[in-house]
């Protein structure tokens, strides 16, 4: 009888002990537990109240730094803009039709009386980029002031020619703002640089030369085409980058007038537009073979000046060259 107690006794004891020890271990995970979340949440306190005892507002020495250089900033970009526009030629305004027709016919005489005196070969009855208004159409009088400008910007491009001592003007042409949305030319609006649709294109060139709201400036193209010295070329440049007239140079083809169609040089829009004559779907493989072509032709062609005698491998100094230059003229706003 007292065996069984005893025995009764100890799996009392030994369950109560195997419960004691889950009852501690499960203690002593809980604290664990505990002790990590209050030392997490402690730690979250102490960066909430480092962020509350910052002061979010930058210093007195900061704001006085930051307004004098923005003071500094805008000082300096209305000095550049000041000197920017100082030069250009703005459209006159409370200008009637038959105004524009006398200055057009008094520059044009000009002109064409400053090619003369300068021994310059211009064609006959040349218009400088006016034909419908040479032959006596009148302009709307809402195209008046932008026309005068171009007259005016045509005038100063054609003498900067004239000093530079070209031997013979040949064309010049103008963006023609004025003429129907449909008379676009999609070629002309690309060589702007934009991928535009028709609409767009046509958009584009009715704006030539307005600045638009909240814009800066504003541009006209100007087609130069004339025949020249390589001397009378770099002169030209160099004027053109001095010319009180903000003056961007966008393509330059020049051609040696007495060896074919070829271009000897081309810079510019007009460089760009001859490298993706491909299109713009054209594979690899068409990408491929155009250079190989390229490069046989290279090759023929150095071959063929190693053959030649020496005075004629002569390809720039006293030739005459043949040049088709595109410029921009920019117009700066009154107010930026």
């Amino acid at each position: 009888m007292k065996a069984r107690e005893y025995i009764a006794f100890y799996v009392g004891a030994a369950i109560v002990g195997v419960l004691f020890v889950l009852v501690t271990v499960f203690l002593g995970v809980e604290i664990s537990r505990y002790c990590r979340a209050t030392r997490i949440a402690q730690e979250a306190r102490k960066r909430l109240n480092d962020f509350y005892a910052r002061d979010p507002f930058p210093s007195e020495e900061n704001v006085a730094q930051v307004t004098k250089n923005r003071d500094i900033a805008a000082d300096v970009f209305a000095t550049l803009h000041t000197k920017l526009k100082a030069g250009q030629i703005t459209a006159p305004a409370g200008l009637q039709p038959v105004d524009f027709q006398n200055r057009f016919n008094e520059e044009q005489s000009a002109l064409l009386a400053e090619a003369t005196a300068k021994d310059v070969h211009v064609p006959e009855r040349f218009a400088f980029g006016f034909e419908r208004y040479a032959e006596g159409e009148l302009p709307k009088e809402e195209h008046v002031p932008r026309l005068v400008q171009q007259l005016r910007m045509i005038d100063r491009l054609c003498r900067v020619l004239y000093e530079a001592r070209i031997r013979e003007l040949k064309s010049v042409t103008r963006e023609e703002f004025e003429g129907l949305l449909q008379a676009v030319d999609p070629g002309r609006a690309r060589s702007r640089g934009g991928r535009l649709g028709a609409a767009d294109q046509a958009e584009a060139l009715k704006n030539a030369g307005l600045i638009e709201a909240g814009e800066l400036f504003a541009k006209l193209r100007f087609g130069l085409e004339f025949v020249a010295s390589e001397g009378s070329l770099l002169e030209i440049l160099n004027r053109l980058g001095a010319d009180p007239l903000f003056v961007s140079v966008v393509s330059v083809s020049v051609k040696n007038e007495k060896d074919g169609a070829e271009p000897l040089v081309q810079v510019g829009a007009a460089a760009r537009a001859r490298a993706e004559s491909g299109g713009a779907g054209a594979d690899a493989s068409v990408f491929a073979a155009r250079r190989a072509r390229l490069g046989q032709t290279t090759l023929a062609a150095q071959k063929s000046l190693r053959e030649m005698p020496h005075d004629k491998r002569v390809m720039l100094g006293t030739e005459k060259l043949e040049v088709k230059l595109e410029v921009d003229v920019y117009i700066f706003a009154d107010d930026a």
